[in-house]
């Protein structure tokens, strides 16, 4: 679904206000430029930065959101504070009224998430550890209108070994995933995971042990496909890298939760 043309309309003003009429609108429109590497007119200045702004604004949907994350980025690292709501506020409410797939936040444009994704991943990152802070950033790189779904990728698996390494093999010292996968894969009937057989309806597929629900996890996130060369290399698509993320959230709130142990 391509933007309406009364979301444009709205755009236009949103971006006049902020990067024309206001005393520090020229600088911003400059600053916007600059993260487009557009061309500005020699001796122009920020009158002719919009101008570029603009132009480059009406020429495509794509083109236009573009132009509403970067003046976003620009305005929020500027040194200007604004009255409630902010300009990134008022942008996410238009932008929710038209249904759009993105979401205007103080980092700027990003896909816009479903709730209980959100709830989780909040949830998940609540302790202040590396854990987290790989998660945050796996978000972000599989989330933001400039993200980077290989660069996420990476940070999901990062997130899953802090978390993991010290439960499945604490005594080995710069492991990876795949040492995890394979302890679990090997010695699965040593491991609980929150998870049995439903008794009065047994899976038609052989039995095997409920670890393996975890390993089928882990065997989704790692490795990154961007990551390992020939015939199987390339480059992940936005859409798997939610994916992984959102794994990743899965098990990091699992082990937060102490439900992966080695039974005694």
């Amino acid at each position: 679904m391509g933007v309406s043309q009364a979301f444009k309309l709205f755009a236009e003003e949103w971006l006049k206000r902020y990067l024309y009429d206001q005393p520090h609108g020229p600088a911003n429109a400059l600053g916007v430029a600059t993260a487009l590497d557009l061309p500005v007119q020699q001796g122009g200045g920020g009158v002719a930065a919009f101008g570029s702004v603009v132009d480059y604004m009406d020429s495509g949907d794509e083109q236009l959101l573009d132009v509403l994350h970067y003046t976003v980025l620009v305005i929020e690292r500027g040194d200007v504070t604004f009255r409630p709501p902010s300009p990134w506020e008022v942008l996410e409410r238009h932008l929710a009224f038209a249904g759009s797939v993105w979401s205007a936040t103080e980092h700027g444009l990003v896909n816009r998430a479903e709730q209980t994704a959100v709830d989780a991943m909040t949830t998940a990152t609540r302790p202040a550890d590396k854990a987290s802070a790989h998660l945050v950033e796996a978000w972000r790189k599989a989330y933001d209108r400039d993200g980077d779904p290989s660069d996420a990728w990476d940070h999901a698996i990062k997130a899953v070994e802090e978390i993991l390494l010290p439960i499945v093999i604490p005594a080995q010292d710069q492991a990876k995933i795949g040492q995890v996968l394979g302890e679990l894969g090997s010695k699965g009937q040593q491991w609980d995971v929150g998870l049995q057989f439903n008794a009065d309806a047994p899976p038609r597929t052989p039995p095997v042990e409920p670890v393996e629900a975890l390993v089928g996890m882990l065997r989704l996130l790692y490795p990154n496909p961007d990551r390992h060369s020939g015939a199987s290399h390339r480059s992940p698509t936005a859409e798997e890298a939610r994916v992984v993320v959102q794994l990743a959230v899965s098990v990091v709130q699992w082990a937060r939760e102490g439900i992966i142990s080695k039974r005694t």
